[in-house]
């Protein structure tokens, strides 16, 4: 070829074979060159869900129906109801207290130090010997506070006679979930997410969407068996249902969130014997902004950003050393449905997902008809959602936009 024949031809140059021309990347067959990644930016699943996934799973259950039981055990706090003098021996105490002091029990009078040695208690009016251990007597006023050491048994006494107790039971259903995805088998053996014959966009989204559905489920889902359309249908309850025992409801108060009403508010959740001194708190876009500002005016709030969920978190410390953990949840408290104003107070250490045996969530493969020109896979599985102690959990409504 004499290269002068084209030292002056334009560029891009056509060549003489009809059709395509060189260089024109409108027409040449080619592989779309795209960042990877760009189709992950909106993957983002619920929070709750997922962090359960990550770090709490508990063993699988055995029947659609599970139980568990539970049971808060502190040492015996109450107050005296009638004021005596430093050397009475008859203190009453209230009727809570009344049921669990026993003989040799001491008492503690915590406004004045003073150590009571218990001898008898008749229905709550209590027998007792005054200033025992080196403490010294002082007057009882109604209402002074009192904690208790347990049995101090002397030797050669009788121990205490016991009472059992059943610890409450509380149960929940597994739920089985079943979502499918198809694609043609072309899809199969082109460039496809991650690399050649992997897996489908198809496939991602669907993941994605089951995992948004499921996340809604265990935060707002209604416990029930019954039957829906001639089938036996069982639903676990979500965690709203299971926890309100500790609810906030912030639409008297114009749906303004104040670090006082929140400090009030969260300080009981630590004091439960089963409590951990941190919670993580799921919510909506109006409780992440009213939050945002009281981290401002607290000034000890911690941004960070935790790679393992993806999400935005912020921590605040209550004034009995609480440690709260907040994180936004866009999808479990999406803004469309009402939910932005909502959030749960979790103890992580008391809450766990839960499967039926052999019957964990995830992907089977290639459930088509043999005869099929398309791939069809199948999200299945089951979970449930258990919560203990639920004194130790709350739930925050009605938070308004700021």
């Amino acid at each position: 070829m004499n290269p002068a024949l084209f030292s002056n031809a334009p560029n891009p140059f056509t060549t003489s074979t009809a059709g395509i021309a060189t260089g024109d990347n409108n027409n040449i067959f080619r592989i779309r060159d795209i960042a990877p990644g760009i189709d992950e930016l909106n993957m983002n699943d619920g929070k709750f869900h997922k962090v359960l996934s990550m770090f709490k799973r508990d063993q699988a259950a055995t029947q659609v129906k599970y139980e568990w039981g539970e049971k808060d055990v502190q040492s015996v706090q109450g107050v005296f109801t009638t004021a005596k003098s430093a050397s009475a021996t008859d203190p009453v105490v209230d009727s809570a207290a009344a049921v669990a002091i026993q003989e040799n029990y001491v008492v503690q009078n915590t406004e004045s130090g003073e150590l009571m040695y218990v001898t008898a208690n008749t229905s709550g009016t209590l027998t007792v010997i005054r200033g025992v251990f080196g403490s010294a007597t002082a007057p009882i006023a109604e209402g002074d506070t009192f904690i208790t050491h347990g049995a101090q048994l002397p030797e050669g006494g009788n121990a205490n006679t016991g009472a059992g107790i059943i610890p409450t039971d509380r149960f929940n259903y597994i739920q089985r979930w079943s979502e499918s995805v198809s694609a043609s088998d072309i899809q199969e053996v082109v460039a496809m997410v991650d690399g050649v014959g992997q897996i489908t966009q198809a496939m991602v989204d669907k993941e994605l969407y089951v995992q948004r559905q499921i996340n809604n489920a265990i935060i707002w889902g209604q416990r029930f068996r019954g039957t829906v359309n001639g089938k036996t249908v069982t639903t676990t309850a979500g965690f709203v249902e299971q926890a309100s025992f500790h609810e906030l409801n912030l639409q008297g108060n114009g749906g303004l969130l104040e670090w006082q009403t929140m400090n009030r508010f969260a300080n009981p959740l630590f004091e439960h014997s089963a409590s951990s001194r941190t919670k993580h708190v799921f919510c909506g876009e109006h409780v992440w902004t009213a939050l945002s500002h009281l981290f401002y005016e607290r000034n000890n709030f911690i941004p960070a950003v935790e790679s393992e969920i993806g999400a935005d978190v912020g921590v605040i410390t209550t004034d009995n050393g609480g440690r709260l953990e907040f994180v936004r949840d866009i999808y479990g408290f999406a803004s469309g449905t009402g939910n932005a104003g909502s959030a749960i107070v979790v103890d992580m250490q008391n809450v766990a997902l839960k499967d039926l045996t052999g019957q964990p969530l995830g992907w089977r493969m290639d459930v088509q008809q043999p005869n099929s020109h398309e791939i069809q896979h199948e999200f299945w599985g089951t979970e449930s959602l258990k919560v203990s102690h639920r004194e130790t959990h709350a739930v925050i409504r009605g938070a308004g936009p700021n």
